[in-house]
């Protein structure tokens, strides 16, 4: 078994008793390691597996955990299934790269070291953490299940990892708070244009059917007063001819 197997057999199958000293000593092995890196950051760190190890003074197994970790962060990634303790190592970090990481890992410990305040001004450190927090928001969904991989990249379950230790900080509710609102806005919008759209449509749809059935009045006023003025036109016709009619009977009946 690798020494890559063996630190993912150890960091997946800690129960929820032993986990918690685990976790400690593990972090403090980190801590120590990155304060060191980062007192130098330009410091290329050369040398066997084993030298390494003991100059830092981790346990192999834990400081195979802490190459898994750092090697997203380096200018060349590690091939962690060939590591053995015979292995030559070079650690040469990337500064941005490795701060985003520890914020994504959400590792408080490690972006929190004092050392960053002096590599990066605080308004560089805002700007990575707003970096940091839309690559949350556009890409990070949402936590993985309790037994897929951990987002951090540890290696670990996500419930023997992340899930199980280290509550989100302030930081990240903030940065994962963004996505609601404004896939709110977005939907809010989407739904304002298709009111618009439809209340466009309908008064549109009202005005035609206005003019239609005022087009239609006209006509059939228009229709009523040509008959009416036909009707009375007959009428005065039939009344004169009456009246013609009567005169005649009465001129008759006199001369008689």
């Amino acid at each position: 078994m690798s020494l890559y197997e063996e630190w993912k057999k150890l960091s997946e199958n800690q129960t929820s008793s032993s986990f918690k000293n685990f976790w400690d000593t593990y972090c403090k092995t980190e801590i120590r390691i990155y304060s060191e890196i980062l007192n130098d950051p330009q410091k290329i760190h050369q040398g066997k597996f084993s030298e390494l190890a003991a100059h830092w003074e981790a346990k192999p197994i834990y400081f195979m955990g802490f190459l898994d970790g750092v090697s997203s962060s380096v200018t060349q990634e590690f091939d962690l299934d060939s590591i053995t303790e015979d292995s030559d190592i070079t650690i040469e970090i990337e500064l941005e790269k490795l701060y985003l990481n520890m914020l994504g890992a959400k590792a408080k410990h490690l972006y929190g070291l004092s050392q960053w305040e002096i590599l990066f001004t605080e308004e560089q450190r805002h700007e990575l953490l707003k970096k940091h927090r839309m690559s949350g928001v556009f890409i990070k969904d949402k936590n993985p299940g309790r037994n897929e991989p951990c987002s951090c990249g540890s290696g670990k379950k996500y419930k023997k990892c992340c899930g199980m230790a280290i509550t989100e900080s302030d930081e990240d509710s903030g940065a994962v708070s963004v996505e609601p609102n404004e896939g709110s806005g977005a939907v809010s919008a989407e739904l304002n244009e298709d009111s618009v759209a439809v209340s466009a449509e309908l008064n549109e749809d009202s005005g035609a059917v206005s003019a239609e059935l005022n087009e239609d009045s006209v006509a059939v006023s228009a229709e009523l007063n040509e008959d009416c003025v036909a009707v009375s036109t007959e009428s005065a016709e039939n009344s004169a001819a009456d009246s013609a009619e009567l005169d005649r009977n009465s001129s008759v009946a006199s001369t008689e």
